[in-house]
């Protein structure tokens, strides 16, 4: 391979990075405005309470330490358009993207309680004059109660499950049960990454139809520049250099924790380096010397491998 093969490479590589950048810093902005990880987490809490009967997303969302986690809704700004648009599970309050496993735990522990509670299954008292339920034991007991009682409804639902399998392998350990509810919860946010990386995928590939297409980045023309300038190949050469001396691969693209405006002023800074690199891309009119001649069929294949390239994401 020579070094002019590599030297094209090299740049075809770098500027595939920075379109990335660009589709994956799109992708955060529309999922934050839409809330899409928030909207994804509770999908998939409704998949593990699908028909229960003994606890719902609803009460979940509505707990007290589910809503510890959310956020006011009054606390946005009325011109805070984008995030006014975002998904919510009700009106008041902002849900959040990501709820701890313990909290989860808490949650259906609590709730199976609360339904002992309500139906005197845990009436025996101790001397103190305090219900069973309220000690590790009495909880334990709470649980096989309502889980019996539900299964004697002809209840069957997946948290039942977790519950029976959990209290008959770990005898009278709350916390093994409290684990098992947890395993139970992580196994299912494993699940819900892969819908939520499948969806955002898809996203990516529209992006970068948009960028390739609608840009007008076709990859061929760009080979066919790097290949007859010399200059063109030095520079971005040098380009792409001093980006990885300044610079992780990943560091330049959109993280979850970046504000839109963060990702406002990446968009920004890629558009700038692009331009400095003066790549034969975009559209140009009228009697533009620089204007390049191509076939219809050059555009399309071009314009889909840069849309290819982009759609890979970090991956990339």
């Amino acid at each position: 391979m020579s070094l002019r093969t590599i030297d094209i490479a090299i740049g075809i590589v770098f500027l595939f990075l920075l379109l990335t950048f660009v589709a994956s810093a799109l992708l955060e902005i529309i999922s934050k405005a839409l809330n899409w990880r928030a909207k994804n987490l509770h999908d998939a809490i409704g998949v593990m309470l699908a028909d229960s009967r003994l606890l719902t997303p609803s009460d979940v969302y509505r707990n007290p330490l589910v809503l510890a986690l959310s956020r006011d809704a009054c606390s946005i700004s009325r011109w805070d358009v984008l995030e006014r648009m975002g998904w919510r599970e009700h009106q008041r309050m902002v849900p959040p993207s990501y709820i701890p496993p313990a909290t989860f735990s808490a949650v259906v522990l609590e709730t199976v309680i609360n339904h002992a509670a309500a139906r005197s299954w845990a009436e025996t008292l101790d001397h103190d004059r305090k219900p069973l339920y309220l000690f590790p034991d009495g909880a334990v007991e709470a649980a096989r109660s309502v889980v019996d009682w539900y299964s004697i409804q002809g209840e069957r639902d997946a948290l039942l499950s977790v519950l029976r399998t959990a209290l008959a392998t770990q005898g009278s350990s709350i916390q093994a049960v409290r684990l098992a509810i947890e395993k139970w919860f992580n196994d299912t946010m494993d699940r819900a990454s892969g819908w939520y990386k499948r969806r955002t995928q898809s996203v990516l590939l529209v992006l970068g139809l948009i960028i390739g297409l609608g840009g007008n980045v076709d990859t061929i023309a760009v080979v066919r520049w790097l290949y007859q300038s010399d200059a063109a190949r030095q520079v971005t050469l040098a380009a792409a250099s001093d980006y990885l001396k300044q610079n992780s691969p990943a560091s330049g693209g959109a993280r979850p924790g970046d504000t839109i405006s963060t990702l406002a002023t990446q968009l920004s800074n890629v558009d700038r380096q692009i331009a400095d690199l003066q790549y034969p891309i975009g559209w140009r009119f009228g009697n533009d010397a620089n204007k390049p001649d191509i076939s219809l069929a050059q555009y399309l294949i071009g314009g889909l491998i840069t849309a290819i390239a982009v759609s890979m994401g970090s991956t990339f």
